[in-house]
């Protein structure tokens, strides 16, 4: 998604919060990348851009998240 400013940041994070999984759709992952326009074409995230990681509950528990953020860091 491309956003203009904070308030529709807020918007579009509070409907993230809220939204159903459809595992039939979705899968138990979902990634959403949400940068600010930045007046250009390119697909980069910039300063203040955002990347949200969604998961279905029965996929994830707290173990879970340490070796996502862990594997996530070695990829990054």
């Amino acid at each position: 998604s491309t956003i203009k400013d904070g308030e529709e940041q807020r918007r579009l994070l509070n409907e993230e919060m809220w939204l159903q999984f459809d595992t039939e759709q979705d899968g138990v992952f979902r990634c959403h990348f949400i940068r600010y326009d930045h007046g250009n074409n390119e697909d980069i995230l910039s300063m203040g851009d955002l990347l949200g990681f969604y998961f279905h509950h029965g996929s994830f528990d707290g173990r879970s998240i340490d070796l996502f953020l862990d594997a996530f860091k070695i990829a990054y």
